[in-house]
């Protein structure tokens, strides 16, 4: 079962396009979003496991000059919701 990382990126005053360019550069992120308020990027990646992904948002996006902030949220892939609306409830609500 994959996981996905939802990284949300503040980066400093100024240094937009230069984090923006790096992003674009980086071919294992599936997808980049350019957003407003509290963060300045999202962007999504996958891994095997959540060690992985981890080890992968710290050796290559933190690293990134002009980003000052990362928050990971990790997402585990639970099919689509077709598949969902066939899952047995576990317990009633």
């Amino acid at each position: 079962m994959a996981v996905n990382g939802f990284v949300l990126i503040t980066v400093k005053s100024g240094k937009e396009l230069d984090v923006q360019k790096v992003l674009s550069e980086i071919n294992e992120l599936s997808e980049r979003y350019t957003i407003h308020k509290e963060y300045d990027f999202l962007v999504i990646a996958s891994a095997v496991d959540s060690v992985s992904l981890e080890q992968f948002v710290m050796d290559v996006i933190k690293p990134i000059p002009g980003i000052t902030e990362i928050k990971t949220i990790f997402g585990i892939d639970v099919g689509s919701a077709a598949k969902l609306r066939n899952l047995k409830p576990v317990r009633k609500l």
